[in-house]
Protein backbone atom coordinates (compact mmCIF):
# COMPACT_ATOMS: atom_id res chain seq x y z
CA UNK A 1 0.00 0.00 0.00
CA UNK A 2 2.83 2.49 0.06
CA UNK A 3 4.23 1.99 -3.41
CA UNK A 4 3.91 4.09 -6.52
CA UNK A 5 5.06 4.41 -9.18
CA UNK A 6 5.59 8.03 -10.29
CA UNK A 7 8.00 10.59 -8.38
CA UNK A 8 5.89 12.27 -6.31
CA UNK A 9 8.76 14.63 -4.37
CA UNK A 10 9.02 18.41 -5.12
CA UNK A 11 12.47 19.88 -5.24
CA UNK A 12 11.87 22.34 -2.67
CA UNK A 13 14.68 24.38 -1.50
CA UNK A 14 14.96 25.22 2.41
CA UNK A 15 16.63 27.65 4.47
CA UNK A 16 16.56 28.48 8.22
CA UNK A 17 17.38 31.54 9.41
CA UNK A 18 18.38 32.85 12.72
CA UNK A 19 18.76 36.60 13.86
CA UNK A 20 19.35 37.19 17.61
CA UNK A 21 18.62 40.33 19.80
CA UNK A 22 21.75 41.45 17.60
CA UNK A 23 20.45 41.39 14.48
CA UNK A 24 23.01 39.90 12.64
CA UNK A 25 21.57 37.33 10.95
CA UNK A 26 23.22 33.47 10.12
CA UNK A 27 21.85 30.67 8.18
CA UNK A 28 22.20 27.89 10.36
CA UNK A 29 20.18 25.22 7.59
CA UNK A 30 20.02 24.52 4.11
CA UNK A 31 17.89 21.51 3.26
CA UNK A 32 15.39 20.49 0.63
CA UNK A 33 12.13 18.85 0.25
CA UNK A 34 12.92 16.29 -1.86
CA UNK A 35 15.54 14.68 0.84
CA UNK A 36 12.04 13.51 2.33
CA UNK A 37 12.17 9.39 2.78
CA UNK A 38 8.06 8.65 3.00
CA UNK A 39 6.43 10.75 0.15
CA UNK A 40 3.01 12.79 1.59
CA UNK A 41 1.32 10.16 -0.72
CA UNK A 42 2.72 7.50 1.48
CA UNK A 43 1.89 9.46 4.41
CA UNK A 44 -1.63 9.81 3.77
CA UNK A 45 -1.93 6.24 2.66
CA UNK A 46 -0.20 5.49 6.40
CA UNK A 47 -2.42 7.30 8.27
CA UNK A 48 -5.81 6.05 6.81
CA UNK A 49 -5.25 2.33 7.46
CA UNK A 50 -4.35 3.43 10.98
CA UNK A 51 -7.89 4.32 12.18
CA UNK A 52 -6.65 8.31 11.61
CA UNK A 53 -9.97 9.93 11.05
CA UNK A 54 -8.68 12.28 7.72
CA UNK A 55 -11.36 14.23 6.60
CA UNK A 56 -11.27 16.61 3.55
CA UNK A 57 -9.96 20.34 4.05
CA UNK A 58 -7.20 18.63 6.92
CA UNK A 59 -4.02 20.24 6.86
CA UNK A 60 -0.43 17.61 6.77
CA UNK A 61 2.52 18.83 8.02
CA UNK A 62 5.98 17.20 6.47
CA UNK A 63 7.55 17.04 10.02
CA UNK A 64 11.62 17.24 10.28
CA UNK A 65 12.95 17.70 6.75
CA UNK A 66 17.00 16.86 7.21
CA UNK A 67 19.36 16.25 4.49
CA UNK A 68 22.70 14.20 4.15
CA UNK A 69 24.83 16.52 5.56
CA UNK A 70 25.21 18.09 8.93
CA UNK A 71 24.31 22.14 7.69
CA UNK A 72 21.06 20.30 6.21
CA UNK A 73 19.18 18.80 9.56
CA UNK A 74 15.95 20.22 10.25
CA UNK A 75 15.93 20.60 13.98
CA UNK A 76 18.28 22.43 16.16
CA UNK A 77 18.28 19.44 18.10
CA UNK A 78 19.92 17.18 15.26
CA UNK A 79 22.45 20.22 14.37
CA UNK A 80 23.82 20.71 17.60
CA UNK A 81 23.26 16.90 18.21
CA UNK A 82 21.41 16.67 21.55
CA UNK A 83 23.60 19.32 22.72
CA UNK A 84 26.98 18.71 22.13
CA UNK A 85 28.03 20.33 19.55
CA UNK A 86 27.60 23.88 18.81
CA UNK A 87 26.70 26.72 16.25
CA UNK A 88 28.84 29.28 15.77
CA UNK A 89 26.62 33.40 14.40
CA UNK A 90 28.27 35.72 12.73
CA UNK A 91 27.78 38.26 15.57
CA UNK A 92 30.58 36.16 17.42
CA UNK A 93 28.47 33.71 19.92
CA UNK A 94 26.94 30.34 19.40
CA UNK A 95 24.02 28.34 20.39
CA UNK A 96 22.85 25.19 20.91
CA UNK A 97 19.66 25.63 22.02
CA UNK A 98 17.09 28.66 21.18
CA UNK A 99 17.28 31.43 23.53
CA UNK A 100 14.42 34.35 24.23
CA UNK A 101 14.30 36.81 22.13
CA UNK A 102 16.09 34.68 19.00
CA UNK A 103 14.32 34.78 15.72
CA UNK A 104 13.81 31.99 13.19
CA UNK A 105 13.05 33.18 9.57
CA UNK A 106 12.48 30.14 7.46
CA UNK A 107 12.60 30.18 3.61
CA UNK A 108 11.12 27.69 0.76
CA UNK A 109 11.90 28.35 -2.94
CA UNK A 110 10.60 26.01 -5.60
CA UNK A 111 11.65 26.29 -9.42
CA UNK A 112 8.95 25.23 -11.43
CA UNK A 113 9.26 23.77 -15.07
CA UNK A 114 7.95 26.12 -17.47
CA UNK A 115 4.22 25.59 -17.70
CA UNK A 116 3.80 23.31 -14.90
CA UNK A 117 1.90 25.93 -12.40
CA UNK A 118 -0.65 25.22 -15.83
CA UNK A 119 0.00 21.60 -16.04
CA UNK A 120 -0.77 21.06 -12.12
CA UNK A 121 -4.55 23.38 -12.41
CA UNK A 122 -5.73 21.61 -15.28
CA UNK A 123 -5.27 18.64 -14.07
CA UNK A 124 -7.18 19.18 -10.89
CA UNK A 125 -9.76 21.04 -12.43
CA UNK A 126 -10.06 17.74 -14.61
CA UNK A 127 -10.86 15.86 -11.21
CA UNK A 128 -13.61 18.25 -10.43
CA UNK A 129 -16.95 16.78 -11.88
CA UNK A 130 -19.32 19.04 -13.87
CA UNK A 131 -17.52 22.24 -12.96
CA UNK A 132 -19.89 24.12 -14.97
CA UNK A 133 -22.83 23.38 -12.97
CA UNK A 134 -24.10 24.34 -9.47
CA UNK A 135 -22.82 22.46 -6.53
CA UNK A 136 -25.56 23.83 -4.51
CA UNK A 137 -28.76 26.29 -5.20
CA UNK A 138 -31.25 28.21 -3.40
CA UNK A 139 -34.21 30.45 -3.92
CA UNK A 140 -34.22 33.43 -1.50
CA UNK A 141 -37.13 35.72 -1.33
CA UNK A 142 -36.34 39.07 -0.47
CA UNK A 143 -38.59 42.89 -0.74
CA UNK A 144 -37.65 42.84 -4.49
CA UNK A 145 -38.49 39.37 -5.37
CA UNK A 146 -36.75 36.29 -5.41
CA UNK A 147 -33.43 35.52 -5.84
CA UNK A 148 -31.74 32.59 -7.28
CA UNK A 149 -28.08 31.81 -5.67
CA UNK A 150 -25.78 29.14 -7.09
CA UNK A 151 -22.64 27.82 -5.40
CA UNK A 152 -19.61 26.56 -7.58
CA UNK A 153 -17.35 24.24 -5.53
CA UNK A 154 -14.14 22.63 -6.82
CA UNK A 155 -13.91 19.69 -4.58
CA UNK A 156 -10.13 19.62 -5.96
CA UNK A 157 -8.74 23.15 -6.28
CA UNK A 158 -11.08 24.56 -3.75
CA UNK A 159 -12.24 27.07 -6.26
CA UNK A 160 -15.69 29.21 -5.25
CA UNK A 161 -17.92 31.21 -7.47
CA UNK A 162 -21.12 32.58 -6.26
CA UNK A 163 -23.83 33.76 -8.22
CA UNK A 164 -27.01 35.36 -7.70
CA UNK A 165 -29.74 35.48 -10.59
CA UNK A 166 -26.66 34.25 -12.67
CA UNK A 167 -24.45 37.49 -12.10
CA UNK A 168 -20.79 36.74 -10.89
CA UNK A 169 -20.72 37.88 -6.61
CA UNK A 170 -17.51 36.20 -5.79
CA UNK A 171 -15.13 34.23 -7.77
CA UNK A 172 -11.56 32.15 -6.43
CA UNK A 173 -9.72 30.53 -8.64
CA UNK A 174 -7.47 29.00 -6.56
CA UNK A 175 -8.14 28.26 -2.59
CA UNK A 176 -6.99 24.96 -1.62
CA UNK A 177 -9.58 25.47 1.03
CA UNK A 178 -11.87 23.26 0.58
CA UNK A 179 -14.34 23.95 3.60
CA UNK A 180 -15.23 26.87 5.47
CA UNK A 181 -17.48 29.63 5.42
CA UNK A 182 -18.03 32.08 2.47
CA UNK A 183 -19.20 34.86 3.34
CA UNK A 184 -20.37 37.90 0.94
CA UNK A 185 -23.45 40.86 1.00
CA UNK A 186 -26.19 41.42 -1.57
CA UNK A 187 -28.51 44.01 -1.04
CA UNK A 188 -27.41 45.05 2.77
CA UNK A 189 -28.32 41.22 3.83
CA UNK A 190 -25.53 39.05 4.63
CA UNK A 191 -25.14 35.62 3.15
CA UNK A 192 -22.84 32.70 4.41
CA UNK A 193 -22.13 29.52 2.33
CA UNK A 194 -21.09 27.25 5.16
CA UNK A 195 -18.67 24.23 3.63
CA UNK A 196 -18.70 21.21 5.75
CA UNK A 197 -16.77 17.70 5.13
CA UNK A 198 -18.61 14.63 4.57
CA UNK A 199 -17.42 10.65 5.42
CA UNK A 200 -16.40 9.53 1.66
CA UNK A 201 -14.30 12.78 0.90
CA UNK A 202 -18.07 14.74 0.36
CA UNK A 203 -19.02 18.07 1.62
CA UNK A 204 -22.47 19.48 2.89
CA UNK A 205 -23.46 22.66 1.99
CA UNK A 206 -25.87 24.94 3.89
CA UNK A 207 -27.02 28.68 3.21
CA UNK A 208 -27.44 31.22 6.26
CA UNK A 209 -29.52 34.50 5.47
CA UNK A 210 -28.92 37.22 8.21
CA UNK A 211 -27.74 35.11 10.98
CA UNK A 212 -31.01 32.65 9.99
CA UNK A 213 -30.71 29.24 8.29
CA UNK A 214 -32.19 29.20 4.96
CA UNK A 215 -35.54 27.31 6.00
CA UNK A 216 -36.00 29.70 9.14
CA UNK A 217 -34.92 33.03 6.62
CA UNK A 218 -37.85 31.57 4.17
CA UNK A 219 -40.46 30.88 7.13
CA UNK A 220 -39.51 34.45 8.40
CA UNK A 221 -39.77 35.66 4.85
CA UNK A 222 -43.32 34.21 4.30
CA UNK A 223 -44.56 35.98 7.41
CA UNK A 224 -43.63 39.53 6.26
CA UNK A 225 -44.16 38.68 2.32
CA UNK A 226 -47.10 38.65 0.24
CA UNK A 227 -46.14 38.12 -3.28
CA UNK A 228 -48.82 37.55 -7.06
CA UNK A 229 -47.51 36.94 -10.31
CA UNK A 230 -49.71 38.53 -12.87
CA UNK A 231 -50.15 39.09 -16.76
CA UNK A 232 -51.04 42.38 -17.84
CA UNK A 233 -51.35 42.43 -21.75
CA UNK A 234 -47.80 40.61 -22.89
CA UNK A 235 -46.10 42.04 -20.03
CA UNK A 236 -45.95 39.88 -16.65
CA UNK A 237 -45.21 41.39 -13.08
CA UNK A 238 -44.22 40.32 -9.68
CA UNK A 239 -46.10 42.46 -6.88
CA UNK A 240 -44.57 41.65 -3.71
CA UNK A 241 -45.64 43.37 -0.20
CA UNK A 242 -43.68 44.02 2.65
CA UNK A 243 -46.59 44.02 5.75
CA UNK A 244 -43.83 45.43 8.17
CA UNK A 245 -42.26 48.08 6.39
CA UNK A 246 -45.98 49.00 4.17
CA UNK A 247 -43.69 48.96 1.14
CA UNK A 248 -44.86 47.78 -2.72
CA UNK A 249 -42.20 45.93 -5.14
CA UNK A 250 -43.11 46.00 -8.67
CA UNK A 251 -40.52 43.63 -10.69
CA UNK A 252 -37.96 44.29 -8.20
CA UNK A 253 -38.44 47.69 -8.16
CA UNK A 254 -39.98 49.67 -4.98
CA UNK A 255 -42.99 52.19 -6.22
CA UNK A 256 -44.70 55.35 -4.90
CA UNK A 257 -48.22 54.17 -3.11
CA UNK A 258 -50.86 55.77 -1.18
CA UNK A 259 -52.36 54.78 1.75
CA UNK A 260 -56.27 54.90 2.59
CA UNK A 261 -58.71 53.60 4.79
CA UNK A 262 -61.57 51.90 3.65
CA UNK A 263 -64.46 50.11 5.30
CA UNK A 264 -63.67 46.94 7.31
CA UNK A 265 -59.74 47.34 6.56
CA UNK A 266 -57.60 49.84 4.20
CA UNK A 267 -55.51 49.75 0.95
CA UNK A 268 -52.85 50.67 -0.62
CA UNK A 269 -52.70 52.52 -4.28
CA UNK A 270 -50.03 52.46 -6.61
CA UNK A 271 -49.83 51.23 -10.11
CA UNK A 272 -49.20 48.26 -12.66
CA UNK A 273 -48.20 49.46 -15.69
CA UNK A 274 -50.59 51.70 -16.80
CA UNK A 275 -52.88 50.44 -14.89
CA UNK A 276 -54.45 51.36 -11.24
CA UNK A 277 -53.70 48.90 -9.07
CA UNK A 278 -54.68 48.33 -5.10
CA UNK A 279 -53.49 45.84 -2.18
CA UNK A 280 -57.02 45.62 -0.07
CA UNK A 281 -56.49 44.66 3.52
CA UNK A 282 -59.15 43.12 6.07
CA UNK A 283 -59.94 40.93 9.09
CA UNK A 284 -59.54 36.89 7.82
CA UNK A 285 -61.35 36.36 11.33
CA UNK A 286 -59.39 33.38 11.43
CA UNK A 287 -56.53 33.65 14.47
CA UNK A 288 -54.17 31.50 12.54
CA UNK A 289 -54.32 33.56 9.68
CA UNK A 290 -54.96 36.85 10.83
CA UNK A 291 -54.76 40.41 8.17
CA UNK A 292 -55.34 39.04 4.49
CA UNK A 293 -54.40 40.84 1.77
CA UNK A 294 -56.06 41.17 -1.59
CA UNK A 295 -54.43 42.17 -4.93
CA UNK A 296 -56.61 44.34 -7.28
CA UNK A 297 -55.25 45.33 -10.96
CA UNK A 298 -57.87 47.37 -12.41
CA UNK A 299 -60.62 46.31 -10.57
CA UNK A 300 -59.44 42.42 -11.39
CA UNK A 301 -58.25 40.27 -8.31
CA UNK A 302 -55.06 38.62 -8.36
CA UNK A 303 -54.90 34.96 -6.98
CA UNK A 304 -51.15 34.77 -4.79
CA UNK A 305 -47.84 33.21 -5.47
CA UNK A 306 -45.84 31.00 -3.96
CA UNK A 307 -43.15 32.94 -1.81
CA UNK A 308 -40.88 29.79 -2.79
CA UNK A 309 -41.28 27.05 -5.94
CA UNK A 310 -40.77 23.78 -4.05
CA UNK A 311 -38.50 21.69 -6.40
Amino acid sequence: YLQHKESCNFDIKLEVDLKPSSGVVTTICRSNFKHMYWTPQQQLAHHTITGCNIKPGDLMGSGTISGNTSDSYGSMLELCWKGTHTIALKDGTTRKFLQDGDEIIIRGKYKYRRNMAGVLLRGLNNLETSPNEPTAKWTVPLSDGNHVVEFEHGTATGRRVVKIDGNNILHRDWMFRLVGDEVFMFNNIKFIIRVDPMPGLKYSYSLWVNGKSYKQFVQSQSKILETWLAKVGNEEYRVVLDKHAHSVWVNGQEVEVENEFMDGGAEILFSVGDLPAAIRSYSSEQKEIGIAYVLYINDVEIQQEALVEES
